[in-house]
């Protein structure tokens, strides 16, 4: 029998229909591969540097967050051609930011659920 592999990860994540805008990583919208109130996984014809901060502009359903910012966490290059790089971006929060963030992703991908 299979061992289910436990998720490592500490926020719940959610199916995407978000799309992030974020010029140092990408000329063009960034689809994230997943998304919580933590940060976001993509997929980046470059690498990006770990560490470094960028700003980003997410834009789920209707609303428009603009001047978030995130660290990129991790880099993976991934395997197959073409050649692409896998990383996780962390959100970088103040103080009650992230609970607020979550509650109005929940609001806002119930909506769009809601609409499909």
């Amino acid at each position: 029998m299979e061992e289910k592999r436990q998720d490592p990860r500490h926020h719940k994540r959610t199916a995407s229909s978000v799309f992030i805008i974020a010029p140092e990583l990408s000329e063009g919208p960034i689809e994230p591969v997943d998304f919580s109130s933590g940060g976001f996984g993509l997929k980046l014809s470059r690498c990006p540097l770990l560490g470094t901060t960028v700003s980003c502009t997410l834009h789920i359903g209707g609303v428009t967050l603009s001047g978030i910012s995130a660290r990129v966490a991790w880099t993976r290059e991934e395997a197959s051609p073409p050649r692409t790089w896998a990383a996780g971006l962390a959100i970088q929060f103040e103080e009650g930011e992230r609970d607020e963030l979550l509650i109005a992703l929940s609001g806002l991908l119930a909506e769009i659920a809601a609409g499909s």
